[in-house]
C-alpha cells in the first residue's frame, strides 16, 4: 500500500460505528482464519471495540496494544511492554487462528502465542466496527487460512488490488474497505452503514503545531536559505491555518536571526479580517501576497528568490 499525500479513512469520535455484513466464513473455532486491520485510536469507554460481533467475537484497543475475545476461547491481550504498538498512530493488528492456537501480531511482529482448544457457535450477526473508539479505521480483512509470519508482514503493504493480484487472493473471504468515500465489503460488494458520529474523511499526513511549538531542522548545513544574503532558494509548503487566541501571525519557515542582514522568514499574517502570506529577507521590508490564505483549508504556498528579487 502506498501512503499518498491524501487518503480516505473511517473517522470515529467515540460515539459512532460502522455496521457491516458478517463474512462468508464460520468463526466458531473449527476452521483456521487470519483477521487483520489497520486502525488508529484510543478507547473512550470500557466497552470500546475495534471489531465486535455480538456474542461471538470482540477485538478491543488497550493502552499497549489490543485484546481478543472469542466465544469458547476466552480473552487474552498483547504483551504489556507494547514495544511495537504506537498509541495514536496507525497500527496493523493481526489475529491468526489455527486449530487450538491463536497468534497475535502488532505491526508485523509476533507478540503472543496461546494454545487452547476453541469451540464456539456459528454466528451470522453483523460486524460492528469502532464502537466507543476515538480514532480511525482504514481496512479490515479476513482470510480462510492461518498465515505465517512473513505473510503477515506482506499484508502490511497490500491493498485490495495488491491482494487480488497475489497468491493470497484465493484465501480472501472479506475485505471491509474504508479507503473510499462509500465504504464497501469488496468480496461481496455489500455496503457498509455508518452510525452516530462516524464519518468518511480525507486525511493528510501532517504535523499540528500550536502555541510556541515548532520543528527544528538540525545537522543539515546545506539547508540555509538566505544564509549568505544573496543566495537563490525556493521554499514550498502545504499549510492549513487554524487561527487561535487572537494571534496575528504564524511562522511557516524561518532561518537565521532577522535582526541581522542575513536570514529569512515565510509566515502568514492577519490583514484586518483576512490572512496573507508574507516573506522577510534580513532587514528588508516584508513582501505581502495579493492573494489570501483561507483558514481551515489546505493551501499550497511557495516563496522563490533568484539572488536578485523575491
Amino acid at each position: 500500500m502506498e501512503y499518498a499525500e491524501q487518503y480516505i479513512a473511517l473517522c470515529l469520535g467515540g460515539a459512532g460505528s460502522a455496521s457491516a455484513p458478517a463474512p462468508g466464513i464460520v468463526l466458531d473455532g473449527t476452521e483456521p482464519f487470519t483477521l487483520d486491520m489497520m486502525v488508529r485510536g484510543i478507547p473512550v469507554e470500557s466497552a470500546a471495540s475495534v471489531l465486535h460481533q455480538e456474542g461471538a467475537l470482540d477485538v478491543r484497543l488497550t493502552a499497549k496494544g489490543f485484546s481478543f475475545w472469542r466465544e469458547g476461547f476466552g480473552i487474552f491481550s498483547t504483551s504489556s511492554d507494547g514495544e511495537t504498538f504506537q498509541q495514536g498512530e496507525w497500527n496493523h493488528l493481526c489475529i491468526v487462528y489455527e486449530l487450538g492456537t491463536v497468534r497475535l501480531f502488532v505491526n508485523g511482529s509476533l507478540d503472543r502465542v496461546v494454545q487452547k482448544p476453541c469451540k464456539g457457535s456459528a454466528c451470522s450477526k453483523p460486524f460492528v466496527v469502532g464502537t466507543g473508539v476515538k480514532g480511525g479505521v482504514r481496512q479490515l480483512r479476513l482470510f480462510d487460512r492461518a498465515f505465517g509470519g512473513m505473510e503477515v508482514q506482506d499484508l502490511l503493504l497490500m491493498d485490495f488490488a495488491d491482494i487480488r493480484a497475489s497468491s493470497y487472493a484465493g484465501s480472501l473471504v472479506a475485505f471491509y474497505d474504508f479507503g473510499c468515500k462509500a465504504p464497501v465489503e469488496r468480496v461481496s460488494g455489500s455496503t457498509i452503514a455508518l452510525q452516530g458520529d462516524a464519518k468518511m474523511r480525507a486525511l493528510f499526513p501532517s504535523v499540528q503545531l500550536r502555541g510556541s511549538a515548532y520543528l527544528a531542522i538540525s545537522n543539515e548545513p546545506g539547508i540555509n536559505p538566505a544564509g549568505r544574503r544573496n543566495d537563490a532558494y525556493s521554499i514550498q509548503a502545504w499549510i492549513r491555518l487554524e487561527p487561535f487566541d487572537g494571534q496575528d501571525a504564524y511562522t511557516v519557515f524561518a532561518n537565521g536571526d532577522l535582526s541581522e542582514e542575513a536570514g529569512m522568514s515565510l509566515y502568514v499574517a492577519r490583514d484586518e479580517a483576512s490572512w496573507r502570506l508574507c516573506a522577510l529577507r534580513g532587514d528588508e521590508e516584508p513582501m505581502i501576497s495579493k492573494g489570501l490564505v483561507q483558514p481551515q483549508l489546505w493551501t499550497n504556498v511557495c516563496l522563490t528568490y533568484d539572488g536578485l528579487q523575491t
